[in-house]
């Protein structure tokens, strides 16, 4: 009798560690299909709620979106360790927030925001996206050859809700079922210009202008920082407006953020 209730105990405790083992193991993976995961970076919280529909310039895909105390370069190192053991090849292009990676006809992305980046390569602040898709996305500019870029409309769509600033060009736009989104534009015109056509369009659509400050980041000429515009409406929707400007391309670009998680992605929308 003895015998028996030790091996049943053995074995009770030989399945629960099974379990517990395989529970750990989906914890630090994402589906992308039947057969396509990708691995999670310890310690990642989930900041949308797992694998979710998401329109990248027009292109349906599937993308996630995590969070960490952990800096840019850290996050970057993990997926090109974690990826290229699943087979995948690093793709032909990487920047200081990007890379991608290849496999069966598919392309996987992971995006981390810039701002954790410009503050210092050591900023424990990262957001990151992991996108997977079946098209070539144009979901950032490889540096250095931003400032060489022939600016051009992108695919993709823009919210009714959040007015478009006159004679932009889309660079950008990125969807999850119209609750959230962000958006980026190209606009010769000035900052103060078009900051102040938001402070006023943006007020006639519902929205209240909740804090406004500068930034000491790439300033265009005879400025000394870049506008930053915080709305809200109701008691959920939020939208932020950036506005920062490249000398050499003479432009400013407007990134735009709709109750978006990745809030501060470096300028993802051109030519790769």
């Amino acid at each position: 009798m003895k015998n028996i209730i030790r091996t049943f105990l053995v074995a009770a405790i030989l399945i629960s560690a099974h379990v517990i083992s395989k529970g750990f193991c989906l914890e630090q993976e994402i589906a992308f299909g039947e057969q396509i995961t990708a691995p999670i970076l310890p310690g990642a919280i989930d900041l949308v709620g797992g694998l979710q529909k998401f329109e990248v310039n027009g292109i349906l895909t599937k993308a996630a979106c995590y969070g960490a105390n952990i800096s840019v370069a850290s996050v970057l190192d993990f997926y090109k360790k974690e990826m290229i053991k699943r087979g995948w090849q690093l793709g032909s292009w990487e920047t200081p927030n990007t890379v991608y990676f290849t496999k069966g006809g598919y392309f996987f992305y992971v995006a981390s925001n810039a701002f954790a980046l410009a503050q210092a390569p050591s900023f424990r602040n990262t957001k990151w996206l992991l996108v997977l898709s079946d098209k070539e996305l144009r979901v950032c500019y490889p540096h250095p050859n931003i400032n060489a870029l022939d600016i051009k409309e992108t695919g993709g769509r823009d919210l009714p809700f959040i007015p478009r600033y006159p004679g932009s060009t889309r660079l950008t736009s990125i969807i999850r079922e119209d609750k959230e989104g962000f958006f980026l534009y190209a606009s010769q015109d000035s900052a103060g210009k078009i900051a102040s056509f938001y402070r006023k369009n943006l007020f006639s659509s519902g929205w209240r202008l909740s804090q406004e400050f500068k930034i000491p980041m790439f300033p265009e000429p005879g400025e000394t920082a870049n506008p930053f515009l915080e709305f809200k409406r109701g008691k959920k929707d939020k939208l932020t407006i950036y506005i920062n400007y490249f000398r050499d391309m003479r432009t400013n670009f407007i990134s735009i953020s709709y109750n978006f998680a990745f809030t501060y992605p470096l300028i993802p929308g051109g030519s790769i």
